[in-house]
């Protein structure tokens, strides 16, 4: 694991997903608490419009979402060079932080950068563990990727 600075604020040569497109977020190995964080992550995203996140089997597109030991200021990190591209999270936090932290790294999977405290609440803060993602979030999302349709009822 990385730090919770998760990165330079470039992505460089990882890959990133359409937030337009089904994504599926893969954790075989997971807990039921620690997929109730996924899920917890997924519905924040969806409050603000993001909802690529996908558990039909739909998707073409997956991440693969673990969960190791790591130390008190290591969070999360998305690895978009790994094969499959990877969210690690620390096993360390609970159930409201680690759904956060999955948010953080979904955003960087989605091709989003850290955003300075200074400059708005953002669940892309470095070190965030409160924030979840905001309607500013989406914004910075439907300026990489357009406008996603709106889901059919």
């Amino acid at each position: 694991m990385v730090c919770a600075a998760c990165s330079d604020g470039t992505l460089g040569d990882v890959r990133t997903f359409d937030a337009c497109s089904p994504l599926a977020v893969t954790a075989p190995a997971a807990t039921d608490a620690q997929r109730a964080s996924l899920a917890g992550a997924s519905a924040a995203w969806a409050s603000v419009g993001v909802t690529a996140i996908d558990d039909t089997g739909s998707a073409t597109d997956s991440v693969a979402l673990v969960f190791a030991n790591g130390s008190p200021a290591e969070y999360g990190f998305y690895d978009g060079a790994a094969s499959p591209p990877t969210i690690t999270i620390n096993l360390d936090l609970d159930d409201t932080t680690r759904a956060v932290a999955i948010a953080h790294e979904l955003g960087h999977a989605f091709g989003l950068v850290h955003v300075p405290a200074a400059t708005r609440a953002s669940v892309m803060n470095p070190g965030n563990l409160v924030v979840a993602p905001t309607a500013d979030d989406a914004a910075a999302i439907s300026a990489i990727w357009g406008a996603c349709a709106p889901n059919a009822p």
